[in-house]
């Protein structure tokens, strides 16, 4: 696993669509910004952070099925530095 940075977002949606927030890494880390980021749901919740919170959080690549790479980390027992 390796210690990177990300931040929590809000993608572009359809409108109607209901507002979600997401977790990418920042600019600078050793994986691009646009590669899915699979971590607590505490990060992405708007009622504990405010969006666009950067956190600290330990992550490793995982393959998909369809061969597409995401980051994760275990979801409910990982620690995570607000930052």
């Amino acid at each position: 696993m390796v210690s990177i940075i990300v931040e929590s977002y809000r993608p572009d949606v359809a409108e109607g669509a209901a507002p979600i927030v997401l977790i990418r890494p920042v600019q600078g880390q050793p994986f691009p910004v646009t590669m899915d980021v699979r971590c607590s749901n505490r990060l992405s919740d708007a009622a504990l952070h405010d969006v666009g919170t950067r956190f600290r959080i330990k992550v490793k690549p995982t393959k998909r099925e369809d061969g597409s790479t995401y980051l994760s980390t275990p979801r409910y027992s990982h620690p995570y530095e607000v930052l």
